[in-house]
């Protein structure tokens, strides 16, 4: 007999025997005792609530399944839940104002230009965020804010608290809120909403060039 065929018979011997065959099953078992344990547990916990009942093995069984397929459904809910969140986060990220050292327009003129272009084509509610934007960076301009990525329009009043009156304030909270919820809870303007949400704006910036002159 070869060198190589005794070796092939030896390797059938070392399989072939009860201690590896026992290994090789240890996961498989490992499982099934998992199972049976949460079978017992689900049986003993029907018989504490039910104890005049007679408990089956389907009805264990369906007791398991029917928790399992609420188990699934609550990750599937999660999982929707995530996906929608961060597919807020994403848009609200394209919508957020362009800031210094970033590519794009920085100017109150520029981002009203945008919006006279998106106005054109009827696309009201990302014209009124353009023009929200412009009067952010003009407030930046005058020195009555200072833009950054991390802040929050709240952030911004406060500042203008120190600079403005508390008319001007009130108005920008008015612009503000109605740019969070364009860009943040996604609420549509029509053409009149648009105009007078630009009309606004314009009185506000106006407003301050008048007090500057004066």
């Amino acid at each position: 007999m070869s060198a190589i065929q005794q070796e092939k018979d030896r390797l059938k011997e070392i399989l072939s025997r009860q201690d590896y065959k026992a290994y090789d099953e240890q996961p498989e078992r490992a499982g099934s005792r998992i199972g049976e344990l949460l079978s017992q547990w689900v049986r003993d916990l029907l018989e504490t609530f039910f104890p005049g009942a007679e408990i089956t093995g389907s009805t264990v069984d369906g007791v398991l399944y029917f928790f399992g397929a609420i188990g699934l459904g609550i990750l599937v809910f999660l999982a929707f839940r995530l996906f929608s969140k961060l597919s807020g986060e994403k848009q609200a990220h394209r919508n957020r104002p362009f800031l210094p050292g970033e590519e794009g327009p920085l100017s109150l003129e520029s981002h009203w230009k945008q919006a006279d272009d998106r106005a054109a084509q009827q696309q009201w509610t990302a014209a009124a965020r353009q023009v929200f934007l412009g009067l952010l960076l003009h407030l930046d301009d005058q020195g009555f804010v200072d833009v950054q990525s991390w802040k929050t329009n709240g952030d911004y009043e406060k500042e203008l608290r120190a600079h403005t009156g508390a008319d001007d304030v009130e108005a920008f909270r008015r612009l503000a809120l109605m740019y969070d919820q364009m860009t943040y809870g996604e609420r549509l303007l029509n053409e009149s909403g648009y105009y007078s949400f630009r009309s606004d704006a314009s009185r506000y910036v106006e407003r301050g060039r008048e007090g500057e002159a004066g």
